[in-house]
């Protein structure tokens, strides 16, 4: 497994992690993409096209997509746009990584405790909104039939004795 490492940031490409230290950096993926796409280019630039291009395949988007990653990048990693110490802006040509990296073979994260169990969280977040929704549905239909069974019986007694009417 291949870790990028620069400045104070780790990034593992394969599970889309982003590292500040050895606290996650919690990203969009989209951007996480960027991210890893400009590094795995760094020693070029990378055209808006050939980005967009990457990033969305199958869907026509605005340059705007790209410029709103690239800001939430920057703010991510603590980048000042006219300093580019981690993403330069080639005007009107794309965008290039520019500080230095260094590719580091295994598990080299900061801390692999942290690793397994941020990825987690979010699905564990899904798994229990998922658990909580069924049992909110389960809920009402469990008392709509409880409902419906105590409506019936205090009206069909009524009906029982027909010399009533």
């Amino acid at each position: 497994m291949m870790i990028y490492r620069f400045g104070q940031f780790a990034l593992n490409p394969e599970l889309r992690v982003l590292y500040r230290g050895s606290e996650p950096v919690v990203l969009p993926r989209k951007c996480l993409e960027t991210l890893v796409l400009l590094i795995r280019h760094r020693e070029q630039i990378m055209s808006k096209d050939e980005l967009m291009a990457t990033l969305w395949p199958d869907t026509a988007v605005e340059e705007a997509n790209l410029t709103q990653n690239v800001s939430t990048l920057r703010k991510a990693l603590g980048d000042d746009p006219k300093q580019h110490r981690y993403i330069a802006r080639a005007s009107g040509r794309g965008y290039s990584f520019v500080a230095t990296v260094a590719e580091v073979q295994g598990p080299g994260l900061p801390s692999s405790k942290a690793g397994s169990r941020w990825p987690r969280t979010r699905l564990y977040r899904y798994l229990s909104t998922g658990a909580l929704a069924l049992l909110l549905i389960s809920a009402s239909v469990l008392w709509a039939t409880w409902h419906r069974n105590a409506v019936r019986s205090s009206v069909e007694p009524a009906f029982d004795n027909p010399s009533r009417f």
